[in-house]
């Protein structure tokens, strides 16, 4: 019996990596990746208003929840797409041309002779396509707003079964054939992966939001334009662990040193250490230990992530790195002791 259930997991093991490379195939991370931050901002609403509103019942929470996400989605496609389409380019385009002489005129005027030469040429030239390869999200916006209405659709349809259920999506005990196992075993899986998201992600949202708004009124004291896509950026950014503060921190210092000057980079730069450490009191509060990843292992899966899907990969890193060890951490090592 135990070696046909072992028998029966390595064939939902199969069958779970098989339609995961379908996605990957397909080019459909980012559009998991939006189906999961979906259910998460639903999920996060439905709970919220379900506990301090109990005599309304949760199919309505749940239509009031989605039409509030609902509107958001509307007003950042007619209101923030158009805008940030048309002065994304401009502000890179101002990055790309402007950084190198600014940089270069500031350490004349700091009395610094330094001649940088052809490595400052291949470092420039080396952050430009960093740079702009970091923004595919502005590239490729319509198919984005397409997978994102697809994700907002798909979870409707999943929290609507869900709450009509009144359970998330009951399965038999004893599935009475390989269609049963596997649809328990693929939503057994997806739901102990989506806690590990719900874990890391849920807290990034708190505290990209609060990050954004504190940069939003840093942007306005100093007068810096181009403020809608910095704060698209920034608040992107920020959804990643560890390098998303030093990542949009960076994108900040810079836009100051280019619209405002070298003691604006340094108050900007001071500000955004205090709103770092604020931050690191948030996440030990927010996540607090539940973690316990070594900072290099997070890192390395950050890297890697960013290597095979870009901003989706480093979103889904901790995540899954969470989940892998908890799958391993379920399997009892039978050697000899």
């Amino acid at each position: 019996m135990h070696e046909q259930h072992t028998k029966y997991q390595l064939v939902g093991w199969l069958c779970l990596c098989g339609l995961l490379s379908l996605f990957i195939y397909l080019d459909l991370v980012k559009f998991l990746v939006f189906l999961l931050f979906m259910h998460l901002v639903s999920d996060l609403l439905i709970h919220s208003l379900g506990d301090r509103v109990n005599f309304i019942s949760k199919r309505v929470i749940l239509y009031a929840a989605y039409a509030l996400v609902a509107a958001l989605i509307v007003t950042f496609v007619l209101l923030v797409v158009p805008n940030l389409v048309e002065d994304l380019p401009v502000y890179l385009n101002t990055v790309e041309n402007a950084l190198g002489e600014k940089v270069t005129a500031l350490l004349a005027d700091l009395g610094i002779p330094i001649e940088i030469g052809d490595l400052k040429v291949k470092l420039i030239e080396l952050g430009k396509r960093h740079f702009s390869e970091s923004f595919s999200l502005a590239i490729r916006v319509g198919k984005d707003i397409l997978l994102l209405l697809f994700a907002f659709v798909i979870n409707f349809l999943l929290m609507h079964e869900k709450i009509a259920n009144g359970t998330d999506y009951p399965t038999k005990n004893d599935p009475e054939n390989m269609w049963d196992f596997l649809s328990a075993f693929t939503i057994d899986k997806v739901s102990v992966f989506y806690s590990h998201f719900h874990q890391v992600m849920g807290a990034q949202v708190i505290i990209s939001l609060i990050n954004t708004l504190l940069t939003i009124v840093l942007l306005f004291v100093l007068g810096v334009p181009h403020k809608v896509s910095l704060i698209v950026l920034v608040f992107i950014f920020g959804l990643l662990p560890i390098v998303g503060n030093l990542i949009s921190n960076t994108i900040i210092c810079i836009s100051a040193l280019l619209w405002a000057g070298p003691w604006q980079l340094v108050a900007s730069l001071v500000f955004l250490v205090v709103i770092h450490k604020l931050e690191y009191f948030l996440n030990s509060k927010i996540i607090g230990n539940r973690v316990q990843l070594p900072m290099y292992m997070i890192l390395l899966g950050l890297i890697i992530g960013e290597s095979l899907f870009h901003v989706s990969g480093m979103i889904l890193a901790v995540p899954v790195i969470l989940f892998v060890r908890a799958e391993l951490h379920a399997i009892k090592y039978e050697g000899c002791v």
